[in-house]
């Protein structure tokens, strides 16, 4: 406060002492205090309501974890009784902020990506200033991504939607997910969009192609067949499989082994990733299974997990996950628009990133 900051943020979830004599310091000062109730549970908040002297302000906060499994303020909103004056943070765009301020009792909203993402952060602002004094539904020239609810979501549709690469999916799930290198990537550069599709999985030893084809009998249009060969010796996967696939309209193999028959998948355009080729393949026992979890470069992959596959390589996003690893990657494409706007023409990604100073701050740890 004495830097000059008018209104502090108090967490509601702090012990109630704690918000009373933030409030206390703040009046000795002419300042105002806002309470965030986010994760505060009711009782807590009846006894912040019940404070006197009150906050200036209640703020109904969504994180950015919660905005990324598709939670908004509305629920929260809903059920406030509440004369205390309402902020809302987290997730506001252009689509929501009207929402918003329908509710009664709202006095501020809070944004920050929906400004700063923008290819215009100035326009943006102007707009959802409007937004504010009529509380009518604008559109940015600039394409906004609207986070989706989750019931609502379709978490490939979205993606594929968005025009997320494998690097921003894997950027949104921390870095993981990789399937890791394959040098056989057959098709790649056939490869004009993100192929998207739920994981058919088969494990089987080395050489046994039984299952494998069983498994392809299975697949349904538009899923990625991954297979695990528990050793790399001979084939499991070659032409006569891939134009069964063909056939079933798979989207894509994924080979955590060897495939062969390399000229034929070529003709045939199906994009297969594979460890190596050889010519030799094995009897179709028939040992290994179908739709088990399998691990490829460390990475899980059950059955139904979604396979994303473009001309960087293969991620893997679980299913009990898609909808928030959808809701990342797009927030990771949004950033890179706005660092490659601040590169433009002329600039680096070095100063607009200001390495070196990311530099320092590691090595000082």
């Amino acid at each position: 406060m004495k830097a000059g900051a008018d209104i502090v943020t108090v967490m509601g979830a702090s012990d109630i002492s704690t918000i009373e004599q933030a409030i206390i310091s703040a009046k000795k000062y002419g300042k105002q205090v806002m309470v965030d109730i986010l994760n505060a549970s009711a009782g807590q908040l009846k006894l912040i309501e019940a404070l006197r002297p009150a906050p200036a302000y209640l703020c109904v906060h969504t994180s950015i974890d919660q905005q990324m499994k598709g939670q908004k303020p509305f629920a929260v909103l809903g059920k406030l009784r509440t004369k205390i004056p309402v902020a809302v943070a987290g997730g506001i765009t252009t689509e929501s902020a009207a929402l918003v301020l329908r509710n009664k009792g709202v006095a501020i909203v809070i944004v920050g990506g929906g400004i700063t993402k923008e290819a215009n952060p100035a326009k943006a602002a102007a707009e959802l200033k409007k937004i504010m004094k009529n509380k009518i539904k604008l559109k940015f020239a600039a394409k906004s991504f609207e986070k989706n609810n989750e019931e609502k979501i379709n978490a490939a549709k979205q993606m594929k939607k968005s025009g997320v690469s494998t690097p921003n999916i894997s950027d949104g799930m921390m870095r993981s997910g990789s399937l890791g290198d394959f040098p056989l990537f057959l098709n790649r550069e056939k490869l004009k969009s993100l192929i998207l599709g739920r994981a058919v999985t088969v494990s089987v030893p080395e050489g046994d192609w039984a299952k494998v084809v069983e498994a392809i009998d299975l697949c349904k249009p538009g899923q990625v067949l991954v297979i695990n060969e528990i050793g790399d010796g001979r084939a499991v996967f070659g032409g006569l499989a891939c134009r069964s696939c063909v056939n079933r309209k798979v989207a894509a193999v994924i080979v955590n082994g060897a495939a062969r028959d390399v000229d034929e998948i070529e003709r045939l355009g199906l994009p297969v990733l594979a460890r190596k080729a050889l010519p030799n393949a094995g009897e179709p026992s028939g040992f290994g299974k179908i739709n088990v979890p399998v691990e490829i470069n460390g990475i899980r992959v059950a059955p139904g997990d979604l396979i994303a596959i473009d001309k960087s390589g293969a991620v893997a996003i679980p299913a009990s996950r898609a909808v928030e690893y959808a809701n990342r990657a797009l927030d990771v494409k949004e950033k890179e628009i706005r660092i490659a706007k601040e590169i433009g023409k002329k600039g680096t990604l070095g100063n607009v990133m200001n390495i070196k100073k990311w530099e320092l701050s590691w090595k000082k740890d």
